[in-house]
């Protein structure tokens, strides 16, 4: 391409500006007429217009290994292009904005007033997917190679630090990291205290954007603030939602997923994204897709908690109905069988002492019989005997007669006495009286307890004492 230059007397030769913008329209003109080019670098200095549906942006290329801008231009997506970029983003899960490295079907373009600018034609989303991809096959092996002690690979699945926190039975005291402007923030919110149960949560907030890849820092920043704070919480809640599903990169970045992975507070997650799952999903306790799926799923874990809670109290309830009836009936049984052996044995008794009296009575009578006897043989044999010597013998003989009932009234007497000595031992014997003196009755599944060998540790038993009955556990060996 060459210039003429007209001669100017005492000036150098040049040329006006219209005519060097003429020149270079009529050169791009001629070099990239219908000629559009495909081209890769960075978005920078974007701006959207959603009434026109036009973008603005500048694109840069940066040298490598460095942020010095190497190359830049211009560029502007207007008309049916602006429909191809919301289907890039709805394919790629990114937000077409600053930073985001793309390839552009650009048609080259110079105006006399406006300059060189590039006019989008088409969106190769395929080229960031696969830098996308690329982005995280790197992060994710930077972070097992580094960090190996808090994420680990088994099989083709990632396994953190994070995902072996445990979760307490009860979730109450939740760290929520959002924005406090985010559509999520409210629906999270509204799900979790609006719950039919009436369960009711600690929220401390630690607001952050949560939009955009410039926002991890501030996002690691919070994580790494609660960890340090890992006593005072459940649960770490990080929720984004409403408008276009993107910004997949932001939850893809190194130090995000090292904090994240690391974070002994188990981190649940409902960051909107439904195709794909970030590094952040894949490196945290539990991911769900949705801010009120996660509300949703902690009122879940709370509720299954307090339904095991209800059903072990039925169960002991059952459990304790069912002892007592058997004790009870047992408690029957062993009364029926003391109450009714003890008339039995006084029963006895009566008629042993009934026996005893009529041997008595009859021995005594035959002795009776034999005295007599005597005295006639002798009236008989010694009619000589002085008179002194009769009169003795019938004194003696009227001794045994006045001794003979009281010796029979004292013989019954010992034998009532033994009989009321015999009732009194029953009732001293007696449970009831026994545990009136400060004693138990012992009782399991099998009966009456008479043995240490008997109890087990751990065993649920029965005390009975004098006023009442009670459950206890048995300690020890």
């Amino acid at each position: 391409m060459a210039f003429y230059l007209r001669s100017m007397s005492d000036s150098p030769q040049a040329l006006r500006l219209s005519e060097l913008t003429t020149a270079l329209e009529a050169f791009f003109q001629k070099k990239f007429s219908n000629r559009p080019v495909w081209v890769i670098a960075e978005i920078s200095s974007h701006k959207y217009y959603a009434k026109s549906n036009r973008h603005y942006f500048d694109l840069i290329e940066k040298q490598k290994g460095g942020d010095h801008i190497a190359a830049k231009m211009q560029a502007i997506s207007w008309g049916n292009v602006g429909q191809r970029i919301q289907d890039f983003e709805r394919t790629t899960g990114q937000a077409f904005t600053n930073g985001l490295e793309v390839m552009l079907q650009v048609e080259v373009s110079f105006h006399a007033q406006y300059g060189l600018k590039l006019t989008v034609m088409d969106i190769n989303e395929h080229f960031t997917l696969g830098q996308m991809e690329k982005h995280r096959r790197e992060t994710l092996e930077k972070l097992r190679t580094l960090h190996p002690q808090v994420v680990r690979k088994i099989g083709e699945n990632y396994r953190t630090f994070n995902q072996d926190r445990p979760i307490p039975k009860v979730i109450q005291r939740i760290a929520l990291v959002t924005s406090s402007q985010a559509a999520g923030n409210d629906d999270f919110l509204h799900s979790l205290k609006d719950n039919r149960f009436g369960y009711t949560f600690k929220i401390d907030y630690y607001y952050t954007p949560v939009q955009g890849i410039q926002s991890w820092p501030k996002i690691t920043s919070r994580i790494a603030e609660i960890n340090e704070k890992f006593d005072d919480y459940d649960l770490l809640v990080i929720v984004r939602g409403g408008g276009a599903q993107t910004d997949l990169m932001l939850f893809d970045q190194y130090e995000l997923n090292l904090e994240i992975a690391r974070c002994a507070v188990p981190v649940f997650t409902g960051i909107g994204h439904h195709k794909d799952q970030s590094i952040a999903d894949l490196f945290c306790h539990t991911r769900l897709k949705t801010p009120t799926a996660v509300a949703a799923a902690i009122i879940e874990h709370n509720m299954e908690f307090e339904q095991a809670v209800l059903g072990r109290w039925e169960e002991v309830e059952q459990g304790t109905k069912h002892l007592l009836d058997k004790h009870q009936r047992l408690l029957g049984r062993a009364s029926l069988m003391i109450t009714g052996k003890v008339p039995q044995k006084i029963a006895a008794q009566k008629h042993l002492q009934v026996k005893l009296h009529r041997a008595l009575t009859k021995a005594l009578g035959g002795r009776f019989e034999h005295l007599k006897e005597a005295l006639r043989e002798a009236k008989t044999n010694i009619s000589h005997k002085t008179e002194l010597k009769t009169n003795s013998a019938r004194n003696r003989l009227k001794q045994q007669e006045d001794q003979l009932p009281r010796a029979i009234q004292s013989l019954l007497k010992n034998q009532e006495t033994e009989l009321k000595h015999l009732q009194q031992l029953v009732d001293f014997v007696h449970p009831k009286r026994t545990l009136q003196r400060g004693y138990a009755l012992l009782r399991n599944e099998d009966g009456i307890i008479t043995s240490v060998d008997q109890l087990k540790k751990g065993e649920e038993i029965e005390m009975e004492l004098k006023d009442g009955k009670r459950g206890a556990v048995v300690k020890g060996e």
